[in-house]
């Protein structure tokens, strides 16, 4: 970690881990019924994950967030289904005096393969997507209200995939809220 006073600050993280018994949802393709099993092999997670935040000024602020992975099955050298290569998270956000605060985030995740794909190549992996919110929030105390506008560019796309058959997440859609 690095931090200089609150305007900058840095992450570097290296890791590595492995786990026995993790649970895997999958489809049985005789029954097509879903369930939680345990994997008889040891899954082997490696990686680097970068973090940085700026404050420049006390209006302006950003993050920045980058994980690289390599999960695998250790027996076989399988990749994990649904486990991204690589997850970019970004975001600014811009507040005024006023009590109003705008936000706009952005996420890049990487291809992921089927839920079901083990061993690896039985189904289409899932394309890469990008993200991108926007949120304002006006603070009015006691109360914060915010009004959210999600996936921006109106993508299409889906984070989750079985045997083939795809959960596609929302088209752009907004979010009106507060907090007390």
């Amino acid at each position: 970690k690095y931090a200089q006073g609150r305007v900058f600050s840095a992450e570097l993280a290296l890791f590595g881990m492995r786990t026995r018994d993790e649970i895997l949802f999958s489809f049985d393709p005789s029954t097509s019924l879903g369930s939680n099993r345990n994997l008889d092999a040891l899954v082997q997670r490696t990686g680097i994950e970068v973090t940085l935040n700026a404050r420049p000024t006390s209006k302006l602020s950003g993050t920045f967030n980058l994980t690289l992975l390599d999960a695998r099955l250790l027996d076989s050298d399988a990749r994990l289904p649904l486990t991204p290569k690589y997850t970019l998270n970004a975001g600014f956000a811009y507040a005024l005096p006023s009590g109003l605060r705008a936000e706009l985030r952005g996420r890049r995740v990487g291809q992921r393969l089927d839920g079901n794909d083990l061993p690896n190549g039985q189904w289409d992996a899932l394309k890469p997507y990008s993200v991108f919110d926007l949120r304002v929030d006006y603070a009015l105390a006691p109360v914060t209200f915010s009004a959210s506008l999600n996936n921006l560019t109106n993508s299409i796309y889906t984070t989750i995939a079985y045997s083939g058959t795809v959960y596609p997440m929302p088209e752009r859609n907004f979010q009106l809220g507060f907090n007390l």
